[in-house]
């Protein structure tokens, strides 16, 4: 299983850290725009790159063991998913590309670490 640390996935996609967690590494990457297909990911150290942005997808995280919580398309970041975050310890970072690019470069990313 190849390993990405934050600092590669931070400088690949241009993010921003909004909120800091306990583990800056991810071993699989899930994207999706709804929480029913979220859950029922069945991975450790995982990286959720989504457009929504509510506190809920972080407590989603949370529940499926996702280190890090990307955002994208240049949504703003509401108060209380960046309290969630800080909360359950998970990254929390945002970029503007869009959800199709972000998955993109990560997918690059990834596969040349196999």
């Amino acid at each position: 299983m190849p390993e990405l640390k934050l600092k590669e996935i931070v400088k690949e996609l241009n993010c921003n850290i909004i909120s800091k967690g306990q583990k800056d590494f991810v071993e699989h990457i899930v994207a999706s725009s709804l929480v029913s297909d979220v859950l029922i990911v069945d991975k450790e150290n995982v990286l959720l790159v989504t457009n929504l942005a509510s506190p809920q997808i972080i407590r989603t995280a949370d529940m499926i063991g996702a280190n890090i919580v990307l955002l994208t398309n240049g949504k703003t970041v509401p108060e209380d998913m960046h309290k969630a975050a800080n909360e359950v310890k998970i990254y929390l970072l945002q970029t503007n590309l869009l959800l199709f690019e972000a998955c993109y470069k990560l997918g690059k990313l990834y596969f040349e670490k196999k």
